[in-house]
């Protein structure tokens, strides 16, 4: 049966961070795109909390950098991390970064941390993944050259004579058709492109399990002895794992390690809050819960012919060091400027080759550089337990 297929030059596969930055680019480069999400909405589960200095600064240039830094820890807070036994127990590290309003405006007390960190006026902007993507969706809609359809979830595309890519997109129970020259897979870590293209994933799968509580309570800080922190890492070994501060310390998001033949689903998230913190909370509201895995994995390649793997499509991180979103975000602004070189007739269609030649060992170098961090990580909750205790000296 032949089909109508409305044409769109572009097409973005999934809007998370990357792509929706990689609309965002394309359109300040006045590129005509189509942003297709099989969700009705955008994921409000904060996930990454690192916007990294770089990916800062191309947010600055698209006018939205303001926005994203006073959506997240108020720029005149300490940027501290804490790493603990749990929070009735001991203090094992503290680290201190200077805090975002100072990067900006004053560089004083910064003497004593290396030169680098005066390149930027950024360092780690601490916003929730989930109010960055809110940020550029509205970015996103008072831009002519992007429209976007949420519900409507990529089900077959193939690649026709014509160096076309005809897609069938459902959209509730209708199905419908589109076609276009670059396809872009930014639909995350089960990437439907990714795998039709038979592109295998290379690396470290399944590195640990995670149970991700995002909960909010105005009395949290008042439990325990700890100052206010970007992230407070509780070492114990049944507790172990990240608890991240998205605001003035009213809202966090615990990720807490499970073993793998655990159901995430049988996890009793209040118990394991009450658990770490020590004593009940009293005024505890959980808001979501996701599990999740970390790997090290990426793709075989990253191209075939003009449909393009980004973002966790591409590679799949552990979450230490803050490596993966702002991966994704560079390369979104990497083939962006590409796509537009070609289509503007001033490059070469070689040139969209030198997005993989790029940016894949990239994203070898940085999975592996997260892992490290989180092995690291993971040999001192090893000795969890006994770091709580107290020597036969004290």
């Amino acid at each position: 049966m032949e089909h109508t297929y409305k044409h769109f030059p572009i097409i973005i596969c999934g809007a998370g961070t990357v792509g929706l930055m990689l609309a965002a680019e394309l359109a300040f480069r006045n590129q005509k795109v189509l942003l297709i999400e099989k969700s009705p909405h955008l994921n409000d589960h904060p996930r990454a909390n690192a916007v990294a200095n770089r990916s800062m600064e191309y947010f600055r240039r698209l006018g939205i950098a303001k926005s994203i830094q006073d959506a997240g820890i108020p720029p005149d807070s300490p940027a501290d991390y804490y790493w603990i036994s749990h929070f009735k127990g001991n203090l094992i590290h503290k680290l201190s970064l200077p805090a975002s309003k100072k990067m900006a405006n004053d560089k004083t007390d910064i003497e004593n941390f290396p030169e680098e960190f005066t390149w930027s006026p950024y360092l780690k902007t601490i916003t929730g993944q989930n109010e960055l993507e809110k940020i550029m969706l509205n970015h996103l809609n008072e831009n002519n050259n992007v429209e976007i359809k949420f519900d409507h979830e990529l089900i077959n595309f193939n690649e026709d004579d014509d160096n076309k890519i005809n897609l069938e997109i459902r959209n509730k129970n209708e199905i419908l058709h589109y076609s276009t020259n670059y396809l872009m897979a930014c639909d995350g870590g089960k990437s439907l492109i990714r795998e039709k293209l038979n592109i295998p994933l290379k690396g470290r799968a399944n590195i640990s399990n995670f149970i991700s509580i995002y909960f909010h309570s105005k009395k949290f800080m008042e439990l325990h002895d700890f100052g206010p922190a970007n992230i407070y890492f509780p070492l114990k070994n049944d507790m172990a794992g990240f608890i991240l501060n998205w605001d003035t310390g009213t809202t966090f998001t615990y990720h807490l390690i499970i073993d793998k033949d655990i159901d995430p689903h049988s996890v009793d998230v209040r118990r394991a809050l009450t658990k770490v913190v020590g004593s009940e909370i009293d005024d505890l509201e959980i808001i979501s819960v996701q599990p999740w895995n970390a790997h090290a994995l990426v793709a075989d390649k990253y191209q075939s012919n003009n449909i393009f793997l980004l973002g966790d499509a591409a590679h799949l991180f552990t979450p230490t060091g803050g490596f993966g979103m702002n991966t994704g975000i560079s390369d979104a602004v990497d083939l962006a400027w590409k796509i537009e070189a070609v289509k503007s007739g001033w490059a070469n269609p070689d040139l969209l080759k030198t997005y993989e030649e790029e940016r894949r060992p990239i994203g070898i170098r940085n999975t592996n550089e997260a892992a490290n961090c989180f092995d690291e990580l993971k040999k001192v909750m090893i000795y969890g337990d006994e770091i709580d205790g107290k020597s036969e000296e004290s």
